[in-house]
């Protein structure tokens, strides 16, 4: 499959409304994908600890500077990883007549 098919499915789970000439198959896959995903934000949490740890090892302005864009960068990956398993899990509910359920 494409990238902008994959982006085209991603985009209408997004905003929960499917085209008429998409396959409900894939949306549902796709939907499914974005739930199963939550896990990852576990594992990024670990990877902003293990971060702010870096800085505590070798304190420099420098370490703190990489360390704290480090840990910007892995909260906005959690909230966008929540978020798209929200988008999912509201899509699933709102087309159960795709076979979310």
């Amino acid at each position: 499959m494409s990238w902008s098919h994959r982006r085209r499915l991603q985009r209408q789970v997004r905003r929960g409304t499917p085209e008429l000439d998409e396959d409900p198959t894939l949306l549902v896959e796709t939907a499914r994908q974005a739930v199963g995903q939550r896990w990852l934000a576990v594992l990024i949490a670990g990877l902003a600890v293990v971060s702010v740890g870096q800085v505590f090892l070798g304190f420099a302005s420098f370490h703190a500077v990489v360390g704290v864009v480090l840990v910007v960068v892995w909260v906005v990956l959690i909230v966008l990883v929540l978020r798209g398993a929200r988008q999912g899990e509201a899509f699933l509910r709102a087309n159960p007549d795709l076979g979310g359920r």
